[in-house]
């Protein structure tokens, strides 16, 4: 009434009869012609609903479990400029409910009466940064969202997670916002990365000692082959050319197994990189013959190659990856195929008429021994092979068809087995 000035108050109005309810008081002086002070107009307004729902929302807020919520009447754009704690004329607090204790350390009210106690609290290493994401929000007038580290009065320290929007309030711009305690999602999640880590050093250590290992045994065991190559080479007893033969067959097998087990440690090591050159069908087809023919002719077996009339004979990718492929694919048929024949068939993925004619499908069939259908499940499983029998009769160590998938799929493209045989579809892209 001094300054002429309207006013509000909210106030508990008693009735005649002894009742009583939460009431909204407006009013404004009336002045005469003279500036005298002569009456007072004003409105009694009943807001028991109002205030009974307010009271609500603070139970509510009260008892929201690890987390408080707030309202910011004003917020400074320029807030944290003038220090490292917000000023009483860079950010009014007009609400904040109990939760807000057990996060930072402070009582609401001290709280509403210092909103500083709030900023202050703010980890030194990450006040910078929410002051600053505090900023942008105020001056684009867009939510806010900031995840930062707080430090108690006794020492302890936890995460938070504040979120607030700005909406429109009796003509001015009120920030509503919640904070949460999310320092148990930010322990499991650090857990889990240093877990992570420990396992992905783990498969480090154990892909490194395996390709050491191999690298190491192979050397000598190509030492051992070349010299028995050239004792073959001179003139022996037939008792000692059978002993040499032995040691040359065994020698390979051995040197196989050590390649393999070198490749697939490297592909888990993810230390092989594809080459991405032009190259033709027909030479990688003549590679897969050389390695392939001996074996398949010292069992009277016979290969077939069909290539489809529209599969472009120039491609582009890796010859020697898709190769080792075919290769593992055809050795695997002629081993487990004692008489008959082997059909190695190229074509464009989608038939005569493909959708894509970049595609290709490489397929392999046999007239072998063939799979259960329960032994389909552990075709590409790394040493992994039929059954003990199988791996007696017939050696190996379960690791080309895996080493196989694996490279196809470096290769983007998609290996896959039908009925009792197998089949798998690496893709390369001829040129335009």
């Amino acid at each position: 009434m001094e300054n002429g000035t309207p006013y509000m108050v909210d106030v508990l109005h008693f009735t005649p009869d002894g009742g009583r309810f939460s009431a909204e008081v407006r009013g404004e002086p009336v002045y005469d012609a003279n500036g005298k002070l002569t009456m007072i107009s004003g409105t009694l307004q009943d807001v028991s609903l109002r205030e009974a729902a307010r009271i609500q929302m603070a139970a509510i807020a009260d008892s929201l479990p690890n987390g408080a919520i707030y309202r910011i009447d004003f917020l400074s754009p320029e807030i944290g400029l003038s220090g490292d704690a917000a000023t009483e004329t860079e950010m009014v607090l007009s609400y904040i409910s109990a939760g807000i204790e057990p996060l930072i350390g402070y009582s609401a009210d001290a709280v509403a009466a210092n909103p500083s106690l709030l900023v202050r609290s703010v980890h030194p290493e990450d006040r910078d940064r929410y002051l600053e994401a505090s900023r942008l929000a105020t001056l684009a007038q867009t939510n806010f969202e900031c995840d930062f580290r707080v430090i108690r009065p006794d020492g302890t320290t936890a995460w938070l997670q504040v979120r607030s929007a700005p909406r429109l309030h009796e003509g001015g711009r009120v920030w509503d916002g919640i904070i949460l305690d999310v320092t148990r999602a930010y322990e499991t999640a650090e857990a889990l990365r240093h877990a992570k880590e420990a396992a992905e050093a783990a498969e480090r250590a154990k892909a490194d000692f395996l390709a050491t290992m191999s690298h190491e045994i192979r050397t000598p065991m190509n030492a051992v082959i070349g010299m028995t190559r050239l004792a073959m080479q001179t003139d022996l007893s037939p008792r000692q050319q059978n002993y040499l033969e032995k040691i040359d067959t065994s020698a390979r097998v051995l040197l196989g197994i050590i390649n393999d087990i070198l490749d697939f440690s490297r592909i888990e090591a993810g230390a092989i990189d594809l080459e991405d050159i032009d190259f033709t069908l027909e030479s990688v087809l003549e590679t897969l013959s050389n390695a392939t023919s001996l074996k398949a002719e010292e069992k009277g077996l016979e290969v077939i190659y069909a290539i489809a009339p529209e599969v472009a004979r120039t491609m582009r990718g890796d010859p020697l990856r898709l190769g080792q492929i075919l290769i593992n694919l055809v050795g695997n048929a002629v081993k487990f195929t004692q008489k008959g024949e082997i059909l190695v068939s190229v074509d464009t993925a989608g038939g005569t008429n493909p959708q894509d004619p970049r595609l290709l499908r490489f397929s392999v069939r046999d007239t072998g021994i063939g799979l259960e259908p329960e032994q389909m499940s552990m075709l590409f499983r790394p040493f992994a092979q039929a059954d003990n029998r199988t791996a007696r009769r017939f050696g190996g160590t379960g690791l080309g068809l895996s080493i196989s998938k694996k490279l196809v799929d470096l290769m983007g493209a998609k290996s896959r087995s039908k009925a009792a045989k197998a089949k798998a579809a690496p893709s390369a892209s001829p040129s335009p």
